[in-house]
């Protein structure tokens, strides 16, 4: 008994290395896109979002593998289009500790003020909704 101590702690501290190791993966999905409320700032509207600076489309999953990133920066960009586009963007860097779960879902919220005219202060609200999913990789 006394000799498979030693092997034990060994095998033990072997699993636990392979398994800080291990490569975690994250699929991040831009799931939704919607307008809050839109106070009469313009009817036409584009908005690009990137993560890490890397440009993330609706509905199509990117991953991310958590051994090699810390943190996640998110970057959103959201435009509407007349004769002077009003813009506004929208930073935040997240620690990849914030996606625990093997499932996760954010919401990231952006408003967007008019700069000119008569309806000059007016704002808008967007609305990004992405849903995390964490995984092990092989």
């Amino acid at each position: 008994m006394r000799l498979l101590y030693p092997v034990f702690i060994t095998l033990l501290f072997t699993l636990l290395l392979q398994e800080a190791n291990a490569q975690q993966l994250l699929d991040i999905k831009l799931q939704n896109v919607q307008i809050d409320y839109n106070r009469g700032v313009g009817d036409q509207w584009s908005y690009r979002f990137y993560i890490n600076n890397r440009r993330i489309l609706p509905r199509r999953p990117i991953t991310f593998d958590l051994s090699k990133t810390d943190t996640l920066a998110f970057h959103a960009i959201v435009t509407e289009h007349d004769e002077h586009p009003d813009r506004a963007d929208y930073q935040h860097t997240f620690s990849t500790a914030r996606f625990q779960g093997p499932r996760d879902y954010l919401r990231i919220s952006v408003t967007v003020r008019e700069n000119e005219g008569r309806k000059r202060g007016s704002t808008a609200k967007w609305d990004f909704f992405f849903r995390t999913e964490r995984y092990r990789g092989e």
